[in-house]
């Protein structure tokens, strides 16, 4: 028996390691990205079903979205057939897209749903052919997905959602390399309610045990300890030890290069994890932890830059320049001042009793909020969640007593 596997989260969070090194395993098949623009085509004609123009990011945060709540994507999902035209049209809108020199389209209607008729049998195809024993395990890895989380577990599909502390990965997207691997327009608090969304989910489905959430930051410090377990709850064999040293590769066998905004590696590092600090000014971390402060408390990544989110980190906030020569306005700025209004609402009314509504518009889940209000952490340590690595060492100059929002807990850890 084959079972499936999806791999989501935001930009830059470690989702490409994590499914190079679930390929690792010979029972394992994990393509990265190979029907992104065919997820992307389902969620515009989702809006178009409703009568609403595609915004100009479709699979976007969601932040104080009004024209259809995240259920009725779910059921739309669970409802509409999704044939072979549809990914057929995706490939052809982007033919130079690198993973459609090897996907064929092949028809299955009776095929367990990936995220829709075809597609599980279109990756164990390739299985079948490329990869000597069968594969148990079949998968696909795409970014920015998570609203599709709801109905992949619906069918069954197994789904690892990856995190990373918002700060690394602000500093991934602006600075080095970033503008290969991401629009180089994304402002910074586009990025930051993206990350927040990525949270959001985490939180909603915290007990679902088809969901596993993975801290990049645990992953790339103890990865014999996480893989382990990621293994086991995929029912594979063990991974070997020392992990951390093996060279890794794709799904083709060739020698897999990290896709670091700032280094070329082969293997597991932990070098970017701090980076931040180097690259991001104090109002810029002082802006972060203001903006993602609640997720980033329940997440267990701790505050430097200031004890607590303020007003003044919010209102005094300027963009980093985004490395796009367009002269278009960018898409949701935080030097906007209904912007900077929005967020500092949105903190408020973290400490009020609001009606379903209001908290899906602005927390995306009712279960998110609740958690959130409470300070309940993401992760813990039953079996469908990974338990997080050692703390990292305080950066220089502060203490623990500088971080009072964040857990304090042996399981915690920064970044």
């Amino acid at each position: 028996m084959t079972n499936n596997l999806f791999i989501t989260g935001f930009l830059r969070s470690g989702t490409t390691l994590v499914d190079k090194l679930i390929n690792f395993s010979p029972r394992a098949l994990i393509v990265s990205q190979p029907l992104f623009y065919a997820y992307l085509n389902i969620k515009k004609r989702f809006l178009e079903s409703l009568g609403l123009p595609p915004p100009t990011y479709p699979l976007g945060n969601l932040f104080l979205q009004t024209g259809f709540q995240s259920e009725q994507f779910t059921s739309y999902l669970d409802s509409t057939p999704i044939d072979d035209r549809w990914i057929e049209e995706a490939f052809i809108a982007c033919p130079q897209y690198e993973q459609s020199r090897y996907i064929t389209w092949r028809k299955s209607p009776d095929s367990p749903a990936l995220f829709c008729p075809g597609v599980s049998h279109t990756l164990r195809h390739w299985a079948l052919k490329h990869r000597e024993p069968i594969s148990t395990l079949v998968g696909s890895k795409e970014v920015l997905c998570e609203e599709f989380i709801p109905h992949l577990i619906n069918q069954g599909t197994r789904v690892i959602l990856v995190i990373r502390d918002p700060r690394a990965v602000v500093a991934s997207i602006k600075f080095g390399k970033g503008h290969v691997y991401a629009n180089p327009r994304l402002t910074t608090l586009y990025i930051l309610r993206q990350w927040r969304k990525s949270i959001a989910f985490a939180l909603a489905f915290r007990s679902d045990s088809r969901l596993l959430t993975v801290r990049y930051e645990d992953l790339v410090q103890k990865p014999d300890l996480v893989l382990s377990q990621v293994f086991t709850w995929l029912d594979l064999p063990s991974p070997p030890n020392a992990i951390r040293d093996v060279p890794l590769y794709d799904q083709h066998g060739e020698a897999w290069i990290g896709n670091s905004s700032f280094e070329k590696y082969s293997t597991i590092s932990n070098h970017s994890l701090t980076r931040y600090r180097e690259l991001l000014d104090p109002d810029t971390l002082r802006y972060i932890e203001a903006i993602c402060g609640p997720e980033m408390k329940v997440s267990g990544y701790r505050f430097e830059a200031s004890k607590t989110p303020t007003r003044v980190a919010i209102n005094n906030f300027r963009e980093i320049p985004t490395n796009s020569s367009s002269g278009a306005t960018p898409v949701e700025s935080g030097s906007d001042p209904e912007n900077r209004k929005a967020e500092l609402t949105r903190l408020q009314y973290l400490t009020e009793d609001l009606p379903i509504k209001e908290i899906n518009r602005w927390f995306l889940f009712e279960k998110a909020f609740t958690r959130l209000h409470a300070g309940a952490p993401v992760l813990n340590n039953s079996p469908q969640h990974l338990p997080t690595a050692d703390t990292l060492p305080p950066r220089s100059g502060t203490t623990p007593e500088a971080w009072p929002h964040a857990t304090r807990d042996s399981n915690d850890q920064p970044e």
